[in-house]
Order: structure tokens, then C-alpha cells, then sequence
């Protein structure tokens, strides 16, 4: 009675790792399935001319059950595919959900990143328009400063202008009092003269010839 063949060992070995991708796995499984399809079929090609072939030599019973024994073994075959095939297909399944966990982390991550990234750049347009606002304050606290300074300037120059006007017309006013102050002395001193006779008996008869 010929022997039946076990599946592949690549096709009944579980995937390496769960991160494979889907489409060899899956090409590998259809190659374990029809290697082990061709498998039960030759089983039972086997039991069958096994089967047939005690018949002929002996009208016994070893032949009935030496076909019997040959379709559990098939049947156990082909259970064990199956069973594979489930594991397989698990396998596949499992693998497709942790891809799409991983690509739905890293949109998610990608998406962090982005919001990361905007907050950033908020946070950087913030700062530059808080110091261009610091910068214009202090730019016109400082031509206020310079202003107010000159103003203050001017107006102690007009103050000093004004002073010295003050003084140049008190001297002025001095200078006027004084003179009339003199020309009301000899004013007086003149009249004075030409009112007392002594005085003008006293004064020198003017030189000339005498008669």
C-alpha cells in the first residue's frame, strides 16, 4: 500500500513573523492547498487500487480493511490541512489587523505631529509679533523720550532768552533812570543859578575892554 504524502513543510510552517505581508502568505497558502489536494487525491487513488487489488487475491477481509485504514489516514490528512489552513487564515487575519493598527498608529502619530508642529509654529509667530510689538514700544518710548528732552531744551532756552531779555531791560530801565536822574540835577542846578542874584553877582564879569 503506497504511503501518503505529507503537506509541504512551507506550507504547514506558520508565517516567521506577524508583520509579513498579506500576498505571499496568501500565494503560499494556495500552494500548500492544492499540494495537499493532490496529496488525498493520490491517497485515494492508492487506497483504491490497494483495495482492489486484495479483493482480487483474497476474498478476505484484510482487503476491507486495509481500505479502511487507507481513507482514516486520508481523512486524518486532510482534517490536518484544514486545520492548518484555519491557522493559516488566522494568521493572515492577525497580520492584516496589526498592519492596520500600525498604519492607523502612525496616522495618528502623523497627525500629532502635524498638530505638534502647528502649535509650534503658533507658538513661534506668537513670540516674533510679542517682540516686534516689545521692539515698537520701546521705539516710541524712546522718540518720546527724545522729544520730551527737546522740549525741556527749548523751553530752558526760552526761559534763559527770556531772563536775559528781563535783565538787558532792567538795565536798560537803569540806564534810563540815571540819565534822567542827571538831567533833572542839572536841570535844577541851572535854574537854581538863574534864580539866586547872589550867585549871579558872584559871577565873572565876561572879559572886554573897558571904557
Amino acid at each position: 500500500m503506497a504511503s501518503l504524502a505529507p503537506p509541504s513543510p512551507a506550507s504547514a510552517r506558520p508565517a516567521a513573523f506577524p508583520g509579513a505581508a498579506a500576498a505571499p502568505a496568501a500565494a503560499a497558502a494556495a500552494a500548500a492547498a492544492a499540494a495537499a489536494a493532490a496529496a488525498a487525491a493520490a491517497a485515494a487513488a492508492a487506497a483504491a487500487a490497494a483495495g482492489g487489488g486484495q479483493r482480487r487475491r483474497s476474498s478476505s477481509g484484510s482487503g476491507k480493511r486495509g481500505a479502511g485504514a487507507a481513507e482514516a489516514a486520508a481523512k486524518k490528512q486532510r482534517e490536518k490541512w484544514e486545520e492548518q489552513q484555519q491557522q493559516q487564515q488566522q494568521q493572515q487575519q492577525q497580520q492584516q489587523q496589526q498592519q492596520q493598527q500600525q498604519s492607523s498608529r502612525e496616522r495618528s502619530k502623523g497627525r500629532r505631529s502635524s498638530s505638534n508642529n502647528n502649535e509650534k509654529w503658533q507658538q513661534h509667530q506668537q513670540c516674533e509679533a510679542a517682540a516686534a510689538a516689545t521692539m515698537q514700544r520701546r521705539g516710541a518710548e524712546a522718540a518720546a523720550g527724545r522729544k520730551m528732552k527737546k522740549q525741556q531744551q527749548q523751553q530752558q532756552q526760552q526761559q534763559q532768552q527770556q531772563k536775559w531779555s528781563e535783565q538787558q531791560q532792567q538795565q536798560q530801565q537803569q540806564q534810563q533812570q540815571q540819565q534822567q536822574q542827571k538831567c533833572r540835577k542839572s536841570y535844577k542846578e541851572t535854574e537854581r543859578e538863574q534864580e539866586d542874584p547872589a550867585t549871579a553877582q558872584q559871577q565873572p564879569e565876561p572879559a572886554g575892554p573897558r571904557v
